[in-house]
């Protein structure tokens, strides 16, 4: 009897497998899931799920230090100097801020760095974080590079 439930539970447990969706990252490095059924459908990136709170880059150097922690949308022209990721106003915003991009995905960050050398419209989505020693920087869990 024992053998017969083994047996069985092991044979749904295999048929789970054979039929669970397969997830693949297309070249926009966006997730897609294939499901057995032989339809697609891009997967939730969790982002949308956030009330992320849009603020401009002047609130952002203004209230720095109230915003830490709080998911926000931020709007400007991403710059690379340097193996440094910015976020400015415009080209010529001699105060930018830091972004850390370690959670974008590596197609994302190559195409900023090869396509906007001077500079592309961007939206960054992330949190405040400061440091011990007082840095401020904007920790990005998801970035939009405008076409």
């Amino acid at each position: 009897m024992l053998k017969k439930l083994l047996l069985s539970m092991l044979l749904c447990l295999t048929t789970a497998v054979v039929f669970a969706d397969l997830k693949l990252e297309n070249p926009e490095c966006r997730t897609v899931i294939l499901s057995d059924d032989g339809t697609w459908h891009y997967a939730s990136s969790g982002v949308e799920q956030k009330n992320y709170k849009e603020v401009t880059l002047n609130e952002l150097r203004s209230k720095f230090p109230k915003l830490k922690g709080k998911p926000l949308k931020v709007s400007g022209v991403g710059v690379v100097i340097i193996d440094t990721y910015f976020i400015k106003d415009d080209i010529n915003d001699d105060s930018p801020i830091e972004i850390n991009v370690s959670a974008i995905p590596k197609g994302i960050t190559d195409k900023l760095e090869t396509e906007c050398e001077k500079g592309c419209e961007i939206k960054a989505y992330g949190q405040v974080a400061i440091a011990e020693d007082g840095y401020k920087t904007l920790v990005l869990e998801r970035l939009e590079i405008e076409e």
